[in-house]
């Protein structure tokens, strides 16, 4: 056994436990007495973004992306949302497009890369990161990204002035994520809802009765 090996990985074994203790200024300390490698680093690197430093973390790892293939993606979505929460919105961009088209984090990305291009105000290049995500449809079980891309697709329309689109676009939440928490704040910002066209009425029914909610789809 090699016990400079044996020592790294007690030190980062220590660091992780006080990570989920939420003592971050102690992860900072023991990472620092410990031997330098990509898993401490990028702990040392979530536990900054979890103090609120912003703008170490996310140069923490953007930096580390180049090296780390193991988590490159994760880095990259990591890195672009330190940036947002930094509102530094072009460093951003810069490193959300970065994660990998067939990584299963794309989905994160592309809202993050819409989100930061909303806040530049580029719309148009806002909706065209998320557009190819539109017709997501809703899991089995966990956060709807279709409905959140959905949702931001219509608060950009919003931003626009386009006020039947974003109607529009909020009929699709309701009627294709109905049980989503998106599809709850659809629905308040479509008020009493009248004359909801027929194809909206017929794609809530599908949606209800493929979740198995049978009653409330029939």
């Amino acid at each position: 056994n090699d016990p400079r090996r044996e020592l790294a990985e007690e030190a980062l074994a220590a660091a992780k436990r006080a990570f989920d203790l939420g003592q971050y200024e102690k992860v900072k300390e023991l990472l620092a007495r410990s031997p330098t490698s990509h898993p401490s680093r990028f702990l040392g690197a979530l536990a900054a973004l979890r103090q609120g430093d912003f703008l170490a973390a996310a140069r923490a790892f953007e930096s580390l992306a180049s090296s780390y293939n193991a988590l490159s993606d994760r880095c990259f979505l990591f890195a672009g949302q330190a940036f947002e929460a930094a509102r530094d919105w072009s460093h951003a961009v810069a490193v959300y497009e970065q994660v990998s088209p067939w990584s299963r984090l794309q989905v994160e990305a592309r809202l993050g890369l819409a989100r930061a291009h909303r806040n530049q105000k580029n719309f148009a290049l806002a909706r065209a990161a998320i557009d190819v995500f539109t017709q997501k449809s809703p899991p089995a079980w966990g956060n709807d990204l279709g409905a959140e891309v959905l949702l931001l697709t219509a608060d950009l329309f919003a931003a626009e002035n386009n006020r039947e689109k974003e109607r529009e676009t909020l009929l699709a939440i309701w009627a294709r994520h109905p049980l989503s928490h998106e599809a709850q704040t659809a629905t308040a910002r479509l008020g009493k809802m009248k004359q909801v066209d027929v194809r909206f009425q017929i794609e809530r029914a599908e949606a209800l009765i493929e979740a198995h909610r049978n009653e409330q789809g029939v």
